[in-house]
């Protein structure tokens, strides 16, 4: 099988988009079986490599025996020279599994000039040749901004899903990066489509229900993922470096993270629709 790639993309901060990316692919990898789902941590910023691996494989001295996202844009190893295994605690009714992981370096924000330009457009493209046959799934934590290092991802992305936090500014972003990926999708990669809104940090207020009525009415039912509410629990695991469904699954927390990746591996196909 040719593997699923999946970009989470938003760029407005404090969405969930990290987070989201973290459990979304711990808990596919756990569905799936193991090797057969990948990290990709795309953004400078890091902080899916912080949680799943560590500060110091993010922000430490570079070592050619711990290769990263950044050594491959480079070119100073393959995509696949790359990987990290990480452990996933068994819990529940899913033994211990595992989770490949590219983590990034936040040295990666310098290349954005040098990937700006019509002939560094598919580099990406061309490094994920080495693990497109290797993955079922790969999801990829992208930056918070649209650019040349951003439209590289989308040139290799399937799939995009969108976490957004439902209050009006951050409706009003979402409508601002769809008039962004839609020229993408027309004019470089007609494969690219958008699978699942993600809406994430949902409280429990009228206005927060409200704002989730908007989206369903905007998108349609089917293209809206199950809630992630707000949860204390959510935030916690990622402080300690682990997915929600590691550090407390039976939370209600994990569960909805469950339930919408669940879904989200329906839309493109992994796995079967138990309804």
């Amino acid at each position: 099988m040719v593997a699923k790639f999946i970009a989470v993309v938003n760029q407005k901060g404090g969405v969930g988009k990290t987070t989201s990316a973290v459990n979304i692919a711990a808990i596919a990898a756990r569905l799936l079986g193991a090797g057969r789902v990948l990290l990709l941590d795309a953004d400078p910023q890091s902080n899916s490599t912080v949680a799943l691996l560590s500060p110091d494989a993010a922000f430490g001295d570079r070592s050619e025996s711990f290769p990263t996202l950044l050594d491959v844009l480079e070119g100073r190893c393959e995509l696949n020279e790359a990987v990290h295994p990480v452990t996933l605690a068994a819990v529940g009714d899913f033994g211990a599994g595992e989770l490949d992981v590219i983590p990034a370096r936040l040295e990666l924000a310098a290349l954005e000039a040098q990937l700006n330009s019509a002939q560094n457009l598919f580099t990406l493209r061309r490094k994920a040749n080495t693990i497109r046959d290797r993955y079922d799934l790969v999801i990829i934590d992208t930056p918070p901004n649209i650019g040349g290092y951003m439209m590289n991802i989308l040139m290799v992305a399937t799939h995009i899903v969108i976490p957004v936090t439902p209050g009006i500014y951050e409706i009003i972003g979402l409508n601002s990066l769809l008039d962004t990926i839609e020229p993408v999708i027309d004019e470089l990669n007609p494969n690219l489509q958008i699978v699942g809104i993600l809406p994430t940090r949902v409280k429990r207020t009228r206005f927060a229900k409200d704002g989730v009525t908007a989206l369903r009415k905007r998108f349609g039912e089917e293209l809206i993922l199950p809630i992630i509410g707000d949860r204390v629990v959510i935030e916690r695991a990622h402080m300690h470096g682990q997915d929600v469904f590691s550090y407390e699954p039976d939370s209600d927390g994990a569960q909805m993270y469950l339930e919408a990746t669940r879904k989200l591996l329906t839309q493109i196909g992994l796995v079967e629709n138990s309804a």
